[in-house]
């Protein structure tokens, strides 16, 4: 499972949370949330994204953006991914 989140960053409408994945396979569980947000993947990490009716390879450095109520799940598939994930003020 990812190391829990360190605080980045804060905008108007949310607070940023820093994650690291040690291990491969490392994840961050099945969720979904009332609002719409993306996830930004830096450079050098890389995750399977699944959601209900498919999953797909992430490779940072890119932005991931998940709807509101849509069920989803990140999987780190290298050791050492990192990822920056909003959760509303």
């Amino acid at each position: 499972m990812a190391t829990h989140g360190e605080l980045e960053s804060s905008d108007d409408k949310f607070n940023y949370y820093h994650f690291t994945y040690s291990e491969r396979g490392d994840e961050l569980p099945g969720h979904e949330h009332t609002f719409a947000h993306d996830s930004r993947i830096p450079e050098g990490s890389e995750f399977e994204i699944f959601l209900p009716d498919r999953s797909y390879i992430a490779k940072g450095p890119c932005t991931v953006t998940f709807p509101a109520g849509i069920w989803h799940r990140m999987v780190a598939t290298k050791a050492g991914s990192q990822s920056i994930n909003p959760m509303p003020r």
